[in-house]
């Protein structure tokens, strides 16, 4: 077929700009001066024709990805506000969030609406509608050993068991009440069942695999003073030998309590070393970590610079790299400072704690902090804590 000049030029065009392996003439129908013919009239096109000509569109994924999105108003499982928006988004399907979340919310919906004793006396009619769920649920991205870990009692009692201790009486009183007081034996019984409690969540937590799905544990006691909630407290962990899982991190409200602290930890954790070099000496595992501005035990103070260091924060600026290292430049005080040497060395020391088993049978301790190191980089310095 004989092609003109001009037609000759468009296609270069078109191959110039798809490349030379899939031309593709441009769709819409080109204008050609008066005295030239279009030698594609009426053919041309930029697709390529198929098996069929047009398919349907399965609008029901777009409904149910709407429905994800709907406000937690349906109450169909035991009343439960919210169950099934929460476990619309079961699985690895489109809208999705796959299966821990959904299950673990989920599981928390119908027991904050239900209470501690419904939510019991539901529980395996609750783990049949969970497992008839998981089943239905787009599983792509899971193995089947994963699935069937999802569906075992093991994963769904604890989300279950977890849910009431956190959400069972949430809604048995009301935001404002009377408290009645306990006579003191009462109280101490019941601070020692809590922290009882408490101890054996943190231990099964601390040994728990991943695929077991344990949230960490957490406790909140609000008691009169003079209870004795820290000595409690620590006597317990310690007699369960939490310590020996790992470095405990203490927050406390300002400094002004941690001496006392520190000294009731030592009554507890610190031991005699005879040693062939330093003779007998105490090794404590109690580390309060103070601020550049303080003074250790010889009353020195901790940072050279603390002064130029608190202008420095007042500017908004990074302390640690603008004055203690960054790069190759490093403070001169720097490997002698002792604000630094509260931190120790975190990489070797989770080297050492991966290499020996026995590392923190001896060498974890309890960091104090004031509350603020909560919302600051200090803690990131520090391995990080089983408790």
């Amino acid at each position: 077929m004989a092609i003109s000049g001009l037609t000759n030029q468009i296609l270069k065009v078109c191959f110039d700009h798809y490349g030379t392996s899939q031309p593709q003439p441009p769709t819409s129908k080109p204008s050609f001066p008066a005295d030239y013919t279009d030698p594609f009239a009426g053919r041309r096109s930029g697709l390529i024709k198929k098996a069929q000509a047009a398919v349907a569109i399965d609008y029901s994924v777009v409904e149910k990805v709407k429905a994800h999105k709907q406000s937690n108003t349906q109450q169909t499982f035991e009343g439960v506000s919210g169950y099934e928006n929460i476990l619309a988004q079961l699985g690895d399907g489109l809208g999705g969030e796959g299966f821990h979340n959904p299950l673990l919310r989920g599981v928390a919906s119908h027991v904050s609406v239900c209470g501690r004793e419904k939510a019991e006396a539901t529980r395996e009619s609750l783990k049949v509608d969970l497992r008839a769920r998981i089943d239905a649920a787009d599983s792509s991205n899971h193995t089947f050993e994963e699935i069937e870990r999802y569906k075992s009692d093991a994963v769904l009692d604890g989300l279950i068991d977890s849910a009431i201790e956190k959400f069972g009486d949430a809604n048995a009183a009301a935001p404002y009440f009377d408290v009645v007081e306990l006579p003191l034996e009462e109280a101490e019984a019941k601070l020692n069942q809590t922290i009882d409690e408490f101890s054996e969540r943190l231990h099964k937590y601390c040994n728990s695999k991943p695929l077991d799905f344990l949230s960490p544990p957490s406790l909140a006691i609000k008691a009169t003073a003079g209870l004795g909630r820290t000595s409690k407290l620590i006597n317990k962990l310690i007699s369960r030998n939490a310590i020996e899982l790992g470095d405990i991190h203490y927050f406390v409200p300002t400094l002004a309590l941690s001496e006392q602290l520190r000294a009731d930890l030592d009554a507890e954790l610190s031991f005699e070393v005879d040693s062939t070099s330093l003779g007998l000496f105490t090794f404590s595992r109690v580390q309060v970590i103070k601020g550049r501005d303080k003074t250790d035990e010889d009353d020195k103070p901790l940072c050279e610079k603390a002064a130029l260091a608190k202008d420095v924060a007042k500017l908004g600026l990074s302390v640690a790299t603008t004055l203690c290292k960054s790069g190759k430049k490093t403070c001169q005080f720097y490997d002698s400072c002792g604000y630094q040497r509260q931190f120790g060395n975190k990489d070797a020391e989770d080297a050492e704690e991966a290499n020996n088993p026995q590392f923190n049978k001896v060498f974890s301790e309890v960091k104090v902090m004031a509350h603020n190191h909560l919302f600051l980089n200090t803690k990131g310095r520090m391995r990080k804590p089983k408790l």
